[in-house]
């Protein structure tokens, strides 16, 4: 997001990402108002977080939450040529604040989407059906679940962050595995589907798994592992389970509705002060895990971590606005 033109960019496709969370968060809870078995629930719950963010994916569209991990090879790839220079250390500090502005309109476009389009959505459904998507009850468990006074919602938030870099070593492991195996001249050379696509449209299918399997597959077992966690701690009894900011906001948005906005301030303020934490503990596990590994994967160990603060702490002081649009070159 260094010019105006990427800055945009990306509020246009976290929007995108917003507006798919909220059938996302539509879609779980109907899905969680069905008779299933355990194991039913998480099939159920998977299939939908990995097909959607598989979707966002083939879209161009950016989860906020799946940032960190690019962001911090990114940064970590600053570092290793840094050799003790301060003239580097400015050029770093440059490379985060870029990241954190674009970060920061990553999950602002997410947010402010998937809330009122989840509120659309649950309102569309009252009006057509004669009643709310959800329970009261269920309403208030919501409510209560995205507050970090009252639930283990940070805790659950930093289980989805661990989640989260999980998914992108995943990425990782596969983009490495497409190109050690050769799967685009693999893919090229099956008969059967060059007879069915033709050799431009195969062509195109086998440098697409090549240049995405990583990504594909990432979001994937991203969406697996956001599936399945709930049901594995109410298996074990251990308090397992995840809490994602963009899905938190749409559930924010569906429970608002359904109690037919009648809540009081204080539950609103926690709601939304927990949603903003979620997202602080979302992306501040993911991003430290996967800054750990680019770090002990390029060998270096980065010894100015002071000297960056404080140039980071100048520019917040002289020019803040820097950290939330880009300035002109």
């Amino acid at each position: 997001t260094s010019t105006r033109t990427e800055y945009f960019e990306m509020w246009r496709s976290a929007m995108g990402a917003g507006f798919i969370v909220a059938f996302m968060a539509i879609l779980k809870i109907y899905s969680a108002s069905a008779t299933l078995p355990p194991l039913g629930y998480a099939l159920a719950y998977s299939l939908n977080y990995s097909s959607l963010f598989m979707l966002m994916h083939v879209l161009h569209l950016t989860l906020a939450t799946k940032q960190p991990a690019m962001t911090a090879s990114a940064i970590a790839a600053a570092i290793s040529g840094i050799r003790g220079r301060m003239k580097d250390v400015e050029k770093l500090a440059g490379v985060v604040t870029d990241v954190i502005r674009s970060q920061i309109a990553a999950i602002l476009g997410n947010v402010l989407v998937a809330l009122p389009m989840a509120m659309l959505i649950a309102l569309a459904i009252e009006r057509a059906t004669g009643k709310p998507c959800m329970t009261a009850e269920k309403a208030h468990l919501l409510l209560h679940a995205i507050s970090p006074f009252d639930s283990l919602a940070l805790f659950y938030a930093a289980i989805a962050g661990v989640c989260l870099f999980l998914a992108g070593l995943i990425s990782g492991y596969y983009d490495n595995l497409a190109a050690y195996e050769r799967i685009r001249e693999r893919v090229e050379h099956i008969r059967w589907l060059k007879g069915l696509l033709g050799d431009k449209r195969l062509t195109r299918l086998a440098t697409y798994l090549h240049n995405n399997l990583g990504a594909l597959a990432g979001n994937f077992f991203f969406g697996i592992m956001m599936g399945t966690m709930g049901t594995i701690g109410f298996m074990t009894g251990l308090p397992l389970d995840v809490a994602h900011v963009t899905i938190s906001s749409a559930y924010f948005g569906l429970a608002i509705v359904t109690l037919d906005f009648a809540v009081d301030l204080p539950t609103v303020l926690h709601a939304l002060l927990g949603i903003g934490l979620i997202g602080f503990v979302n992306l501040s596990v993911s991003f430290s895990l996967a800054l750990m590994v680019a770090l002990r994967a390029r060998g270096v160990a980065f010894s100015q971590t002071g000297a960056l603060i404080a140039i980071l702490i100048g520019r917040l002081r002289t020019n803040w606005k820097q950290f939330f649009w880009p300035q002109d070159k």
